[in-house]
């Protein structure tokens, strides 16, 4: 049986006889109402003790966009990476923790460049940083796609008005009834690692979005 919205407990009656005794034993059976958990932050878990299967999607933060002088254009942010498994082994009882990396800065690196973002580590794997976008200025950027994580985040834009490139796997992601749309894209900061706008100066350019976590079983 699925329980639905909370813990459902039934109970029966089984019976032994031979024709003339019977013995009776009652006995109860509970199935538990899935649970998530997200996080846009730092944070820890701890597993219930009979859970050794989870499932979990962990995002990358996304690179910021670059200025421009309005001659033409910097470039945009690159995408997190995004993590996710229907199946990851843990132990039961045990307190897991997680690292969320933040989205890059707009405009805030080599001469005016966006700044990548940071990476989001959970219980042995991975999500990289989207690169941050170009400066008009010197052509200066930290486009350079994230390497040697489990999920790799996009490059950001590299050349004049240039957009970013997606994180791995990015897409949208529902966990026990909790959404996450659009995870990891360039250019779209309103999302989970999503990478920022370049934009003119002194303040058009926009911020990459912080990346995250949701756990659920």
């Amino acid at each position: 049986a699925n329980a639905v919205g909370s813990n459902t407990t039934s109970s029966f009656t089984a019976r032994a006889s031979d024709g003339i005794n019977h013995t009776d034993r009652s006995f109860s059976l509970t199935v538990k109402a899935p649970y998530q958990t997200n996080s846009r932050s730092n944070g820890n878990h701890t597993m219930p003790s009979e859970i050794n299967k989870i499932k979990v999607l962990l995002v990358g933060g996304g690179g910021g966009g670059g200025n421009n002088r309005g001659n033409g254009s910097g470039g945009d942010g690159g995408g997190g990476g995004v993590y996710y498994s229907t199946s990851m082994s843990v132990s039961g009882g045990s307190n897991y923790s997680w690292t969320i990396g933040g989205g890059g800065s707009a405009r805030s690196c080599n001469n005016q460049s966006g700044c990548s973002g940071g990476a989001s580590s959970f219980n042995g794997v991975s999500a990289g940083m989207g690169g941050g976008g170009m400066s008009e200025y010197n052509g200066n950027c930290n486009s350079g796609r994230s390497t040697g994580y489990t999920r790799n985040g996009g490059s950001g834009g590299c050349s004049f008005g240039a957009n970013g490139s997606n994180g791995d796997s990015a897409g949208t992601y529902t966990i026990n009834g909790y959404t996450v749309t659009n995870a990891g894209y360039q250019n779209q900061n309103s999302r989970w690692g999503g990478g920022g706008s370049n934009g003119p100066e002194p303040s058009g350019s926009t911020s990459g979005a912080s990346g995250g976590i949701v756990i659920g079983y």
